[in-house]
């Protein structure tokens, strides 16, 4: 089940990337890497904390958890606070 969650958020992003690349033209690299800036920073967590489970060993459960957690709420806290308003301006919305 890990394999096909992966493969389908990794196949999303890389066509929902093209298709602002396309959209945008020139500056398609800039506004992607804005619009994506959460999945940018969180689908590596995603790979090393499905990574660490696949293994076969018992890693430490409550450790990875709080360590992804943790992750995912401070890129939370900066695309909310840094990247959504400063694409709001870029876009003139």
């Amino acid at each position: 089940m890990l394999y096909a969650i992966c493969f389908t958020k990794v196949f999303i992003f890389a066509v929902c990337g093209f298709g602002i690349t396309a959209a945008y033209g020139n500056a398609g690299w800039l506004v992607r890497s804005l619009f994506q800036f959460s999945d940018i920073c969180t689908i590596p967590v995603l790979c090393w904390f499905d990574l660490r489970h696949l293994t076969g060993r018992k890693p430490e459960w409550k450790r990875d958890i709080g360590i992804s957690l943790g992750l995912v709420i401070l890129v939370i806290c900066l695309d909310t606070w840094y990247i959504s308003p400063f694409l709001a301006l870029l876009t003139g919305n």
